[in-house]
């Protein structure tokens, strides 16, 4: 019979030694495989390409164009990429590169070709015409025509339209309302005179636009300037609006009734030809009555136009787009009070 000894042993595994498995990852052996499946879509100035990996796995993978050489970098997860900062007037294929620790892979076969989308579509200059011209009651909004004319005017995508607001009998709001919804709106103070440049966004289904007034009783005239049609009506850079550095063309009193000739073309930043209409910045200060001043053409009539409204000793401001005759000169014509009167260009237009 053997004796128990009384001692107990307890084992605890403090660790362990794993033997390698031949099997187990051991990170990329290669770079990774040409990507396969290259495609490309147009952005505005942009393109979306997308691609399907293949090899070993990437840590990232690089969208190159051609031309230019513009890339894009994505992470190693990525099946896509937006490339940005091309040209609209050039075409573009792309190939993408995947990256990993041991290098770059070889480059995927070249994408489909595309154009990129212009940043919008080009301005046209219009009949001008005054399209309301009536004082309008808070209640009774007036029905108007944009100029807005999808038929006669394919592609149209938005109008160009001055609003001028004056004799109100309160501080009320000016709104132009186009299927049913407010889409501008101008404010005017009793005695004040206010003008405005819009640009407004024609809708696929048109219905009719009016003009109403929150309060009161106000005088609104609306001229038509121009249209924008869609980013597909461009095919170069004519009709284009381009940003210059602004210049002062002018700067001085005009008297009431007179009409002052201001050279554009070659003016600061301005080129001497090529351009079609300019954008103004326009400022009236110091008037001595109510009037009104309306930017044409050299040579061009008034025809009932307002491009800046005033009122006695008010300081009013607007823009304007104006067309650049091959003079190259255009008019300021005051058909009121006395007033000074400051234009400076910011956009030109290049002819179509």
């Amino acid at each position: 019979m053997r004796r128990s000894t009384g001692l107990a042993l307890v084992f605890a595994v403090l660790a362990m030694l794993v033997a390698p498995n031949p099997s187990a990852a051991q990170g990329p052996t290669s770079p990774p495989g040409a990507p396969t499946g290259v495609t490309a879509s147009a952005g505005t100035l942009s393109a979306i390409v997308t691609w399907i990996p293949a090899g070993s796995p990437a840590d990232s993978f690089t969208v190159k164009s051609n031309p230019g050489g513009i890339s894009a970098t994505v992470g190693g997860t990525s099946t896509s990429a937006t490339v940005s900062g091309l040209g609209f007037l050039a075409s573009y294929t792309f190939s993408v590169t995947g990256n990993n620790a041991l290098g770059a892979g070889p480059a995927s076969a070249q994408s489909n070709a595309i154009t990129p989308d212009p940043p919008g579509g080009p301005y046209h200059q219009g009949f001008a015409a005054n399209l309301l011209n009536q004082n309008i009651a808070a209640g009774k909004p007036v029905a108007t025509n944009l100029g807005d004319d999808p038929f006669h005017l394919p592609g149209l995508s938005a109008v160009v339209v001055n609003l001028t607001a004056s004799q109100a009998t309160a501080s009320t709001a000016v709104q132009v309302v186009n299927n049913q919804q407010v889409v501008r709106t101008i404010s005017v103070a009793s005695g004040q005179v206010e003008s405005s440049l819009e640009v407004i966004a024609v809708p696929a289904q048109l219905t009719q636009a009016a003009i109403q007034v929150t309060t009161g009783t106000a005088h609104v005239q609306l001229d038509f300037v121009g249209y924008f049609t869609g980013p597909s009506a461009v095919r170069d850079h004519s009709g284009l609006l381009e940003m210059i550095a602004p210049t002062t063309l002018l700067d001085a009193s005009v008297a009431a009734g007179s009409t002052t000739t201001v050279p554009v073309l070659g003016q600061g930043d301005v080129p001497a030809g090529g351009v079609a209409d300019v954008l103004l910045n326009v400022i009236a200060t110091g008037a001595t009555g109510a009037g009104a001043v309306a930017l044409r053409p050299s040579g061009g009539l008034a025809a009932g136009i307002t491009t800046l409204g005033f009122a006695a000793g008010q300081t009013t401001a607007n823009r304007a787009i104006v067309a650049v005759p091959t003079s190259g000169a255009i008019s300021v014509i005051d058909t009121g009070a006395a007033a000074s009167v400051h234009r400076r260009p910011r956009l030109v237009h290049r002819r179509l």
